[in-house]
């Protein structure tokens, strides 16, 4: 099994088209999970998050967990807030 393993690494290495392939897979489910945790945030279903909305995210403990789950720091969390805030409220 781990001779498969490690000839199967190999291959999708060599081959630029996997390796896009992959790249491109991992970022749809990035985005994906990204859509989640902000779906999560919007209790109300309105489409949209107010300030305090995320700050109360980032205070629930399951939500952290899901932002961690996507390697953001709540520092990170907060730089993206801005840069997505459209109306800067």
């Amino acid at each position: 099994t781990a001779v498969f393993c490690s000839r199967a690494i190999e291959t999708t290495s060599s081959n630029p088209e996997l390796v896009a392939a992959s790249v491109i897979k991992s970022r749809e489910i990035y985005i994906e999970n990204l859509v989640a945790f902000f779906s999560a945030i919007d209790v109300e279903g309105k489409g949209t998050i107010t300030l305090r909305d995320f700050e109360r995210a980032l205070k629930d403990k399951e939500l952290s967990a899901h932002l961690r789950a996507l390697e953001l720091d709540p520092s990170d969390a907060w730089t993206l807030f801005k840069l997505i805030d459209t109306d800067k409220s």
